[in-house]
């Protein structure tokens, strides 16, 4: 069985020349500008649910394409080791940010 085909912020601008972290930018503005919308929805269950769908597809977009905005941040001999420190910085702030968020610690 196949699976479906991936949809993304790549595919809708396949053939052009915007460099990954200008496609990465793209898939969060397009999530961004959707979450707002789903606090003016709220009342709307279609509208709310259409705006859920947005906001997974420019997420789930623009995730993998964090990857290739690191490659071409680090030169080749310090990105393991870059990409490495920022994943990890990232599932520190990932793991304290909702504690301190409601109040928490």
């Amino acid at each position: 069985m196949n699976s479906l085909p991936r949809i993304d912020v790549d595919t809708a601008i396949d053939g052009t020349s915007f460099p990954s972290h200008k496609r990465t930018l793209a898939s969060y503005l397009i999530a961004s500008v959707f979450i707002a919308d789903i606090a003016a929805a709220i009342v709307n269950t279609v509208l709310m649910l259409i705006a859920l769908f947005v906001v997974g597809f420019g997420i789930s977009s623009g995730q993998p394409r964090v990857n290739a905005v690191g490659a071409d941040a680090y030169p080749r001999g310090t990105r393991p080791i870059g990409l490495s420190w920022a994943y990890g910085v990232g599932r520190i702030c990932l793991t304290i940010n909702p504690t301190t968020a409601v109040g928490g610690v």
